[in-house]
């Protein structure tokens, strides 16, 4: 099922520690992060997410099905050490 609702929101501090759940990063109190807030098959989903995972998100091509973020941390981690 494709995603049918998304927003991302940019937060310029953090209140609170969080975790990226693409790269499984720590993101410390007065980071800033982004948010995704929506619904992907049927669940409604809240992360957050580092600038660097979401750079490297909006570079991949549109998949009507959606990503999975561990998936595009797989692919992150896959990019790095190519590009070393």
């Amino acid at each position: 099922m494709a995603l049918a609702w998304n927003d991302w929101q940019r937060i310029s501090k953090t209140r609170k520690q969080h975790k990226c759940e693409v790269t499984g990063e720590s993101i410390p109190i007065g980071s800033a992060c982004w948010k995704f807030t929506g619904v992907y098959e049927g669940e409604f989903q809240r992360w957050y997410c580092t600038d660097e995972a979401k750079q490297f998100w909006d570079k991949l091509p549109h998949d009507p099905d959606g990503y999975e973020c561990s998936i595009v941390g797989d692919m992150m981690r896959e990019a790095s050490k190519n590009a070393v």
